[in-house]
């Protein structure tokens, strides 16, 4: 059974903001991003041999692996249906050829989300929802031009909505991006971010910004 958490004057919202009972209150730290044993985390993770060791996903070559680490989706989209905007930079882990030091993505890994149709504050108020979060989980699949991310909504948002950990997919299809997202407990949002499995999103009318850009970008070290 879902807990809608939406205004009376804004029933349209029940899809986009709804979780289970008691899932608000999440016990668990969560990273800002999520590392892993079985996929490379950092591209010198792909180097002597060690690309063949991987298994979700594996690898048939060190370049493969580079790719995979390398890989990166951004865009800026409008959705109906809300009225709603997400933009977003997303980046398969830490460890990219564009890293600063090593020490992260910069500016990558992030979302910034708008919801226009969303009131917040006294009621008759004319602000909106928005808010800046961190990416927990990302894959990116340039090939096949769709990406998994996973983020949490941050403290301070209305209704209960903050700690709730969102569930995104973004797709291109012959020029057209479909883009959904859902609400799940982490230990679903995270293994669904890494398989595909477990979780099924609501697709939301794409109005504008559509295609994603997917790339792999050249890897500086010469690890290849």
């Amino acid at each position: 059974m879902l807990k809608k958490l939406i205004m009376s004057t804004a029933s349209s919202l029940a899809i986009v903001f709804a979780m289970p009972l008691g899932a608000a209150a999440i016990g668990v730290h969560h990273p800002a991003y999520e590392t892993f044993t079985n996929r490379p985390n950092h591209r010198k993770e792909c180097k002597n041999n060690n690309w063949q060791t991987f298994t979700n996903p594996s690898f048939d070559s060190q370049k493969a692996c580079l790719d995979f680490v390398n890989a990166r989706a951004f865009a800026v989209l409008t959705m109906s249906n809300p009225n709603q905007k997400i933009k977003f930079d997303l980046a398969n882990h830490v460890g990219a050829a564009s890293d600063e030091k090593d020490m992260g993505f910069v500016g990558m890994n992030k979302v910034k989300y708008w919801n226009f149709d969303y009131p917040v504050g006294k009621p008759g108020g004319d602000k909106t929802l928005h808010y800046r979060a961190s990416v927990i989980c990302a894959t990116v699949d340039v090939p096949n031009q769709t990406a998994r991310f996973i983020f949490k909504i941050p403290p301070k948002q209305p209704n209960g909505l903050a700690g709730q950990i969102v569930a995104a997919q973004v797709s291109n299809n012959e020029g057209q991006t479909t883009y959904g997202h859902t609400t799940a407990d982490f230990e679903t949002a995270n293994n669904w971010c890494q398989t595909g499995e477990g979780l099924t999103v609501t697709n939301y009318p794409v109005t504008s910004g559509n295609p994603v850009t997917f790339e792999v970008e050249p890897d500086t070290d010469n690890l290849q």
